[in-house]
């Protein structure tokens, strides 16, 4: 399962974050990707149910991309 999101910049260039899970490992991992596909940034791997379910758990990792994005200005 990947969730995607986008967020424009001033200069028209998307970042693209997302959230991969992998259910053989139970795991999820955050990325985040600039307009060419590059990664720019990679969260460590997490347990998918630290915080009781792979969504409430997706939906903190969306969350901690977010702010990071918000608050990096190389992003």
């Amino acid at each position: 399962m990947i969730i995607r999101f986008t967020r424009p910049r001033a200069s028209e260039a998307r970042l693209i974050a997302g959230v991969e899970f992998h259910p053989e490992d139970n795991e999820v991992v955050g990325k985040v990707y600039d307009a060419k596909s590059q990664l720019k940034y990679a969260t460590e791997r997490r347990d998918a149910h630290l915080a009781g379910s792979v969504r409430v758990t997706v939906s903190r990792l969306l969350r901690e991309l977010a702010a990071k994005i918000a608050g990096n200005p190389s992003f």
